[in-house]
């Protein structure tokens, strides 16, 4: 059900409780771009790794909100909490539409603890290697998406997990721990679990991110995974310096039901040529099912001003099972943060 009213108003009412004795701010990012797509054009983030009901054939021009948001985040002590909220800039009626994410968390000597409707680990490791995650680019299917992570990465980078109590311990000579248990509503379904390790040397960072999913006949409740995932084994690499960045990830999906392994392969870095602007690109490959061949996505970003972002970027994917064997978009966007 869609909330048809203003930003400020609905999260004043939210936070109003907790802001009374804590600090906070509200906070915002508009992100909306103007696309030519040849091919398949897929408007809705599912849950699922291939929804037929959210595909539609496009060969032309489009406007669209690329997962622009409004929240609202603050802190008491070592206690912290946020709500975020999807904001809706194309649609005739406006206004704000899903949780993106809403938790509670506090900080301690032995780690952080969040619990509520959050991003997994798992998804995180991906989407800070992807310089045009939430942009229009061909996603985890080979088919053009207006937001999520890019073709290269399953869709366990997307969406957000309910029912999450996550852990993340302290860091110990550049190692952090990571574990998540994401809870079933129905109580004969197995939880959802997670477990991941990070490493930091320097420039260089290293991590491995394990899920397994517990539901057998309803939507799992780990982000992106709906029915079809069983475990998921995920290892990323990246190096970051002030100018430049590349990173790696690599992905074994096992599937429910069949055993079938799918591999993810994905690769995407940036380079600053000067303080305003900034190079991207990524390449992607997957080995069987319906977004199985290769893509890519190049583009630049452009700062004009502080906090408000140009950019273009061409994606494309070339499939080998899809019925729209090629995909091509050429994309146009702003995108322009505030905080309050």
């Amino acid at each position: 059900m869609k909330h048809h009213l203003t930003g400020a108003f609905v999260l004043a009412a939210i936070a109003a409780p907790l802001a009374a004795q804590a600090e906070g701010k509200i906070y915002g990012q508009f992100n909306i771009s103007v696309n030519e797509v040849d091919g398949v054009f897929n408007s809705v983030s599912g849950n699922d790794f291939a929804d037929p009901n959210t595909q539609a054939a496009q060969d032309g021009q489009s406007g669209d909100n690329n997962a622009s948001r409004l929240g609202f985040q603050g802190e008491n002590g070592q206690f912290f909490y946020a709500v975020e909220l999807g904001l809706d800039v194309d649609d005739a009626a406006g206004g704000l539409a899903h949780t993106r994410h809403a938790f509670v968390g506090f900080n301690s000597s032995v780690g952080t603890f969040t619990f509520g409707r959050t991003n997994t680990a798992y998804k995180l490791a991906a989407q800070r290697l992807d310089p045009f995650y939430d942009t229009s680019a061909v996603n985890f299917q080979g088919i053009a998406s207006n937001q999520g992570g890019g073709y290269g990465l399953s869709n366990l980078a997307n969406g957000w997990t309910n029912n999450s109590i996550a852990y993340i311990s302290p860091e110990f000579g550049g190692l952090t721990v990571n574990a998540g248990i994401y809870l079933q509503e129905q109580s004969d379904e197995s939880h959802d679990y997670g477990i991941g390790v990070d490493y930091r040397l320097g420039d260089l960072s290293l991590g491995v991110q394990y899920l397994t999913v517990g539901a057998d006949n309803v939507d799992g409740v780990v982000a992106g995974s709906g029915q079809i995932v069983d475990t998921a084994l995920q290892g990323t690499v990246s190096y970051s310096t002030e100018r430049f960045s590349v990173g790696l990830s690599a992905e074994q999906v096992e599937l429910r039901g069949s055993g079938d392994d799918r591999i993810y392969l994905f690769l995407g870095g940036e380079f600053a040529l000067n303080e305003h602007l900034t190079l991207a690109a990524s390449v992607g490959d997957v080995d069987q099912g319906a977004g199985e061949g290769m893509g890519f996505t190049v583009g630049a970003y452009l700062d004009l001003i502080e906090n408000f972002t140009l950019y273009g970027l061409y994606s494309q994917s070339d499939l080998d099972n899809a019925p729209a064997s090629e995909t091509d978009v050429i994309s146009v966007g702003v995108r322009y943060g505030f905080e309050i």
